[in-house]
């Protein structure tokens, strides 16, 4: 069918959510070459001027001055009740701008990976009778209260815990598929080990620590890295800033004891995985489902409130990862890490074992079975 289209709605370009859609737009390509998709940043599209204040209070409160105060009203019944009536009322005057894309480009699937354009495109899809399937792929390991919409006709999940939350919640188990947060097709293609640690001038026979703090580089990562350097172990340091210029000019400029590569923001995330033993990071869904991919050796450092401490519960669950909001603690397990080798090893197993490398590629073919197919 040469004009299937495909929405895939997310919010913000700094963010998981649009890694996310990038992830299963790169695998949908290849699945179904003559697909027709468009990539919609569901802020920018339906209300352009609140987009940059979102992000803004979002990163002030959650991140830098109050994240008990998001900590506390995060998925909270009460707040969900709260919220229901401006909800509608976003949802009212999304829809003649949803109405106008939709009627342009008739979309036969729209997958959304992120809560807000679920809940818009699921009330779009109730009123406007409009004859397309809705894919709500959640992207942390729990999910909350504002992805349960009946309207949805599928759901992906990643994991147990998920599937438990949504049937709870009403949702039919058929509607319910357990097929991993997206990553991309990248880090389950074979990659030679060695061949990347000579491209980067680096010792094979020495452990390396991969130290993130996701696409905005948040966290103290200077701190991280200034105490990595101080251990007596034998060490090689990976740090990667994402977009945050500061930090990486700051760490670009210091001299360290050890070898220690800076990186900006990167396309090669996978193969700096491919060789690091242990990863130091926050638990944004994306991040820890392609750790799981590469099985490195976890430690959770500085986990936002909300949806990233939901991620935290679930590494607890699988006791998978040491969790701490103090650099010398994260530093401190892992010189523990890299003196129990034997450890060590035994939690990268642990994490590989949550794994679902392939995830992309089978929302891919899910879409493909469950939309292409039924509009052939």
């Amino acid at each position: 069918m040469s004009n299937f289209t495909v929405f895939i709605f997310y919010i913000t370009k700094f963010s998981g959510h649009y890694k996310a859609a990038l992830n299963i737009a790169e695998s949908l390509k290849k699945i179904i070459p003559s697909a027709q998709i468009y990539l919609l940043d569901a802020f920018s599209y339906i209300f352009p001027l609140s987009e940059r204040l979102v992000n803004f209070l979002y990163y002030q409160i959650a991140i830098k001055r109050c994240p008990s105060l998001w900590a506390g009203v995060y998925d909270r019944k009460s707040i969900i009740r709260i919220l229901r009536l401006p909800h509608l009322l976003v949802k009212k005057i999304a829809f003649s701008k949803l109405d106008a894309l939709f009627v342009k480009y008739k979309p036969a699937c729209v997958v959304t990976t992120q809560a807000f354009p679920c809940s818009l495109v699921s009330y779009y899809k109730a009123k406007s009778n409009k004859k397309f399937k809705l894919l709500a792929c959640i992207t942390d390991f729990f999910p909350h209260g504002f992805w349960v919409e009946k309207e949805v006709d599928i759901f992906v999940v990643p994991s147990e815990e998920a599937c438990a939350y949504l049937i709870k919640e009403k949702v039919p188990a058929y509607k319910i598929h357990q097929l991993g947060i997206p990553i991309s097709d990248k880090f389950f293609l074979p990659l030679d080990r060695k061949d990347v640690i000579s491209s980067l001038g680096l010792d094979d026979y020495k452990r390396k620590i991969l130290v993130m703090g996701g696409s905005q580089g948040i966290g103290p990562l200077i701190e991280i890295v200034r105490l990595l350097n101080s251990l007596e172990e034998d060490i090689e340091i990976l740090v990667i800033c994402g977009r945050n210029e500061k930090l990486f000019k700051k760490l670009y400029k210091e001299k360290f004891k050890k070898k220690t590569l800076i990186f900006g923001y990167v396309n090669f995330v996978h193969k700096l995985m491919q060789i690091s033993d242990i990863i130091v990071t926050k638990s944004g869904g994306i991040t820890l489902s392609e750790a799981f991919c590469k099985e490195i050796a976890l430690v959770i450092l500085n986990p936002l409130p909300g949806q990233e401490m939901n991620n935290v519960e679930f590494l607890r669950k699988h006791n998978v990862a040491f969790i701490t909001h103090s650099p010398e603690k994260a530093v401190h397990y892992i010189k523990y890490l890299l003196n129990h080798p034997e450890v060590l090893e035994r939690k990268k197993k642990m994490v590989g074992k949550l794994s679902k490398c392939q995830s992309s590629r089978n929302i891919a073919l899910l879409i493909k079975e469950k939309c292409f197919f039924s509009t052939e």
